[in-house]
């Protein structure tokens, strides 16, 4: 058994909803941050840990190595149990919080990574209709959360969606001031969730 879970990731990236998670339960944990892109030796190295050859991944206090980081997420959260980041499992709530981490991971990271690396998704040799695409789907897709979110993306409050919500806004191409000029409920969302003391901490880690 190890003493804390190691978190591989990259500034910016993918890791910091699970770094936030991290960082508001108080789990012991540490960064092996990573460049990208990877050298060759650097990529057989990490391919035991993550298949994908992605960020993030996170070796369990067992050794055991998990990626995605929805997944990442949603384990730290029933680990922990006390219902401070996920409703309790087994509810409707629970249904509810599982529906928008898939949502968030699945349809807004996807859309938004398409944006920035557009040339992963085709064989052409311009990808700006990739790129084209990508920034109204990932804005469709704000719009849809910002006609459900209220206080928070749940209705029984702060949750990890919240989190996850959080990074994935800051990567719209005009920062968090684009989602203030279009999407009100989400900003106003993301500057609660922004004065929390474990973000501050893991952005002051990512800037």
């Amino acid at each position: 058994m190890h003493s804390s879970y190691v978190l591989y990731g990259r500034e910016g990236g993918g890791s910091m909803a699970p770094q936030f998670v991290l960082e508001e339960l108080g789990l012991p944990y540490r960064m092996e941050w990573l460049p990208g892109p990877l050298s060759p030796e650097q990529t057989a190295a990490y391919l035991p840990i993550c298949p994908t050859g992605k960020i993030p991944a996170l070796v369990l206090l067992d050794g055991s190595p998990v990626f995605e980081s929805a997944a990442i997420c949603i384990h730290l959260t029933d680990l922990d149990g006390t219902g401070r980041l996920a409703p309790p499992r087994g509810t409707s709530e629970h249904a509810r919080f599982l529906q928008w981490m898939l949502f968030l991971s699945a349809s807004l990271y996807d859309s938004i990574l398409r944006f920035y690396y557009a040339s992963r998704y085709t064989l052409a040799d311009d990808a700006g209709g990739v790129k084209e695409v990508a920034l109204p789907e990932f804005e469709a897709h704000l719009a849809l959360l910002e006609s459900r979110v209220s206080d928070y993306v749940l209705v029984s409050g702060f949750s990890a969606a919240d989190l996850y919500l959080y990074m994935l806004a800051g990567w719209h191409p005009d920062g968090y001031d684009g989602i203030r000029q279009k999407f009100p409920k989400i900003a106003a969302l993301c500057t609660t969730v922004g004065a929390r003391s474990a973000v501050k901490k893991v952005m002051g880690q990512n800037s």
